[in-house]
């Protein structure tokens, strides 16, 4: 069976190699790695059996080239970039990870609310500019603040749970949950919170869910974060509620393209706006996490052991 390990070129990192070392040391495969923009990339992608990859755009087109495709292990919890129709249609498996990072996002967005919070960014630039002077804002201690956590699965949990901690007033929208610890709200009235966190998993219903309705009905000394998926938010209302003060700012780990245009993106060299490439996952021990697991997973698919497989999504 023939294995590929792929992503495009400025994703690929060598730790795909655990994926590799997690393959053989549990099967007889035939692994190879190759970067989307790589010539050989088609000839490699014909005569795999099982793909890994994290951002690949999986559609009918993708599986057209790839006849003998069986399965795909998603190196990664989200799996938005794959057509579940047009699995279906080729009868294809796939598998994700279903846990590896969680506390390592929630400390992500934890760190954005706290760094938008004291204006460091402002401040960095500040200084950097050789000015040596506070600055008076509409500025809370957090244990006076409100938070309104979109998404309340794992993560949005351990986040709630820091966020407490500090003695911040939490609520949760989440359609999914009907009873929980923290305040479970509307999506209009959790915009009214000091912060707006996202940890919601992006489906076909709820793309810019955050559009300029929301963030009308957010306070202008009010925060938000996403670091979930770029395709919750309508990055043009955002824009213009940064540019009307509509809202004090954002903290962003993604945004709606995952290669976006670092030249001319209007989100880019604000004050009030933290940018992170999509690294909220990143820990020494989640990354060895997330490789391995994608591998194995892989490899159980080809011994036929679906009940070791972290994950499976139907192809539906």
């Amino acid at each position: 069976m023939k294995v590929l390990i792929s992503d495009y070129r400025n994703t690929f990192t060598q730790e795909y190699e655990l994926s590799q070392q997690a393959i053989t040391g549990l099967c007889e495969a035939d692994v190879s790695l190759c970067a989307y923009e790589d010539e050989q990339f088609l000839d490699f992608l014909h005569n795999t059996d099982v793909l890994i990859t994290a951002y690949l755009k999986i559609d009918e087109s993708f599986l057209r080239k790839a006849p003998h495709l069986k399965a795909i292990s998603i190196s990664a919890s989200g799996y938005s970039n794959c057509d579940l129709e047009a699995l279906a249609r080729h009868q294809i498996t796939l598998m994700h990870i279903k846990e590896y990072c969680s506390r390592e996002v929630s400390e992500h967005a934890l760190s954005l609310l706290m760094s938008l919070n004291r204006r460091l960014p402002f401040y960095k630039n500040d200084v950097d500019h050789e000015h040596w002077q506070y600055q008076e804002f509409p500025m809370k201690t957090l244990d006076r603040s409100s938070v309104t956590i979109y998404g309340f699965g794992h993560i949005g949990k351990i986040t709630a749970s820091l966020c407490h901690a500090l003695g911040m007033k939490v609520s949760i929208v989440d359609p999914f949950v009907q009873k929980a610890t923290y305040p479970i709200v509307s999506k209009e009235t959790g915009a009214q919170a000091d912060f707006i966190i996202s940890h919601m998993p992006l489906t076909k219903t709820n793309s810019h869910y955050f559009n300029d309705a929301f963030f009308q009905a957010m306070p202008s000394t009010s925060f938000f974060i996403n670091v979930a998926r770029g395709g919750l938010v309508d990055e043009a209302a955002l824009v213009k509620a940064l540019d009307e003060h509509t809202i004090a700012g954002a903290g962003l780990d993604v945004l709606s393209e995952e290669n976006p245009d670092l030249h001319n993106h209007p989100l880019l060299h604000r004050d009030n706006v933290i940018l992170t490439p999509h690294a909220a996952f990143y820990s020494t021990a989640s990354i060895q996490r997330l490789f391995t697991i994608a591998g194995k997973n892989a490899a159980y698919y080809l011994r036929n052991e679906p009940d070791r497989i972290q994950e499976i999504v139907r192809g539906k």
